[in-house]
């Protein structure tokens, strides 16, 4: 049914007219969480892990509040909550889960330090990694790769972290001019195995190949319009995704080839100070627009071109939405940092 309706609008509004979500028949209902019980305050982040539950940080550092709140599928209601001493968390801003079921967590605060916390969630075990053979900084994004090393950026000193599965190894760190990091902000890995690191000072994203993590790729030039790049993913099929919170705009670099980017922009789209990107389950790109009160989803066609469709009022309240996850049902979690909700899309 809703495929239907869009062709309705599509055939009145010309094929290459945006689509805005508050005037058809939604896809996906919103579902504001803002209860006390689940302690937000200025959420900025999360992950869904593959059991169903929803992770969100919230990050008040006017305030010096930070918490971890675990949504758990099998009852939303009733959420566990992580904070206090115990977690060392410190501006935490960064999160990913592993095979395992651990939850890391990057804290940019202090001298920088990366939480591990291991099930059972009602009762975890945690563990903090910090020092200076880890060489953080500012670390601000984190993901684990197929072999269940965890990698970190980290914005303070350009550099990346390798902290190898099980603590098997001394942790690995990469720097220095070959890899041209400038102030990293998101990593992500691709399909293959490959490490994607967006710079946000130098406007470029470097890969470290899974085949040699020494012998970098850096992508940056005028065709890739990255301006203040901010956030990387990666979707199924290996193509790479960067939001750039300046411009007003999207570039997808594609698996195939990505010297040859595409970039999203203009009216059609809505981007204003994007900030995160991530896929859900069916191959589609989703983009929360800050300072635009929005989310822009990409919506994969049959022939692999994207179909913009933007979320907002009156439909859909965000208020300076900054991460979203999506979890295994096709759900999309919104992070609103200006109220302290969260907005659940439930896909119907």
């Amino acid at each position: 049914m809703r495929f239907v309706y869009k062709c309705l609008i599509l055939l009145l509004l010309g094929f290459n007219s945006i689509i805005y979500a508050n005037q058809i028949p939604p896809g996906y209902v919103p579902r504001v969480i803002n209860s006390s019980i689940y302690q937000f305050n200025a959420p900025s982040t999360g992950v869904a892990d593959s059991q169903g539950n929803v992770w969100i940080l919230s990050d008040n550092f006017f305030e010096q509040y930070y918490c971890l709140t675990m949504i758990p599928q099998a009852n939303p209601s009733n959420p566990e909550i992580y904070k206090g001493d115990k977690y060392k968390f410190i501006l935490p801003i960064g999160i990913t889960n592993d095979s395992a079921g651990n939850i890391w967590v990057t804290n940019g605060g202090g001298y920088g330090s990366v939480t591990k916390i291991s099930p059972p969630y009602t009762n975890p075990s945690i563990k903090i990694y910090s020092g200076d053979a880890y060489h953080f900084s500012v670390p601000i994004s984190i993901v684990q790769d197929k072999e269940g090393n965890v990698w970190i950026a980290n914005s303070g000193n350009d550099s990346v972290t390798e902290i190898f599965k099980n603590d098997t190894r001394a942790p690995a760190v990469f720097s220095g001019q070959s890899f041209q990091f400038s102030m990293p902000t998101g990593i992500t890995i691709d399909p293959k195995g490959d490490i994607w690191v967006v710079n946000n000072k130098g406007n470029s994203v470097t890969k470290l190949p899974s085949t040699n993590r020494n012998n970098p790729k850096v992508y940056k030039g005028n065709n890739f319009h990255f301006q203040s790049p901010i956030s990387i993913t990666s979707d199924a099929s290996g193509n790479i995704w960067v939001t750039n919170f300046y411009g007003g705009s999207v570039t997808r670099l594609p698996a195939a080839n990505p010297e040859s980017p595409k970039v999203y922009s203009g009216a059609n789209y809505q981007f204003i100070s994007s900030r995160m990107v991530v896929p859900d389950v069916y191959g589609n790109i989703w983009v929360t627009n800050g300072d635009g009160n929005s989310v822009t989803e990409l919506e994969l066609q049959p022939d692999k071109t994207y179909k913009p469709i933007v979320y907002k009022e009156p439909y859909y309240i965000f208020n300076k939405p900054f991460g979203l996850t999506a979890d295994r049902a096709g759900n999309i979690w919104v992070m609103n940092s200006g109220n302290n909700s969260v907005t659940e899309l439930v896909k119907i």
